[in-house]
């Protein structure tokens, strides 16, 4: 089953998501052979892709997804004209199953003070840390 969650960013700032895969049994997922990609559609159109390299870390498998302040003003510029915003997370097994993993909405929005998307600048970060997700795998 695909967990969904919903996403907040901010126009103009670089943002972190980080997935923590784990099993039931809460360990970490072997992902050994495997391949992640993020993936942001707009108004079902591919605006973003990256590949996830994962990290053992915690006893999960560990997955940063880095949002840089150019999508995050591009996507809110998108949401201004009323276009829905989605990502979701897939995995690619080295026989070539592909499955989905997460997946939700991207609510992209100007920072506090209602500045306008493509004329924001900002030097620092809307948050100081990352946002987090962690996604329990019912092994196969």
């Amino acid at each position: 089953m695909t967990a969904r969650y919903d996403l907040e960013v901010f126009a103009g700032t670089d943002e972190t998501v980080v997935f923590e895969l784990v099993t039931v049994d809460q360990a970490a997922l072997d992902v050994a052979g495997s391949t992640f990609v993020a993936r942001l559609v707009a108004a079902g159109e591919l605006v973003g892709e990256a590949a996830l390299t994962p990290i053992e870390a915690d006893r999960a498998a560990v997955l940063e997804w880095r949002i840089d302040r150019e999508t995050t003003a591009a996507l809110a510029e998108r949401a201004m004209l009323a276009q829905r915003i989605a990502y979701r997370l897939d995995r690619e097994t080295a026989d070539g199953r592909l499955r989905t993993y997460a997946h939700g909405a991207v609510n992209a929005t100007s920072p506090a003070g209602g500045v306008r998307a493509r004329s924001a600048t900002h030097d620092t970060a809307v948050r100081d840390k990352p946002t987090t997700i962690r996604l329990t795998i019912d092994v196969e």
